[in-house]
């Protein structure tokens, strides 16, 4: 993912057009390799318009909201990183499976504690929160993004450095497979 800001580029009538590139350089990897090359653009593509006091968008192509839950004995600590561009408070709410607000916050970066939460347990279980982060500007919300999350015990990582989740009990995954897959027609690895 990533997002370039036009917003300096734009006049009062515009027209956007989007081009996809493939030609060999030297600073997009990879330029040899044993597996098919793709080319062209297979996923969205989006128009994003923002106020100017906003969430940052342009960090790293991420929503510019970090969520780091870690499990503590019978706890879980949330911390909610957000990045912000312009000014206003960040108002930070935690929501159940269900939509209902179980935790509430505020600042840019944010460790709240949950008690007894309900653990992430793959097949069997996997039971998401939302964090809900709001720019707020004289008590309006300007901006709002959206992230769901949970909580677990990290047990490992597999051969491509996926975190595997879950509450240590048998194994829930022998072997997962990542890739893109469109219409029917994809490609797996792994």
């Amino acid at each position: 993912t990533f997002r370039v800001d036009i917003t300096a580029l734009l006049k009062e009538q515009n027209e956007l057009t989007v081009i996809a590139d493939n030609s060999k350089n030297d600073f997009v990897y990879p330029q040899k390799a044993d597996f098919t090359f793709y080319g062209g653009i297979y996923r969205t593509v989006s128009l994003l318009v923002v106020s100017k006091d906003h969430i940052a968008l342009d960090h790293l192509g991420g929503p510019g909201v970090q969520i780091t839950p870690t499990v503590q004995g019978a706890n879980a600590d949330i911390r909610v990183e957000t990045r912000v561009n312009g000014e206003g408070e960040v108002a930070i709410s935690i929501l159940d499976a269900e939509g209902r607000e179980v935790l509430a916050g505020k600042g840019g970066d944010t460790t709240l504690t949950m008690e007894y939460p309900h653990l992430w347990d793959g097949i069997r279980g996997p039971y998401l929160y939302t964090c809900v982060v709001r720019l707020m500007k004289n008590g309006q919300p300007v901006d709002e993004v959206r992230q769901r999350f949970g909580h677990g015990l990290v047990a490992g990582a597999d051969a491509h450095g996926v975190a595997i989740v879950a509450q240590l009990r048998q194994p829930q995954f022998q072997h997962a497979l990542l890739g893109v897959v469109l219409g029917g027609v994809g490609d797996a690895d792994g």
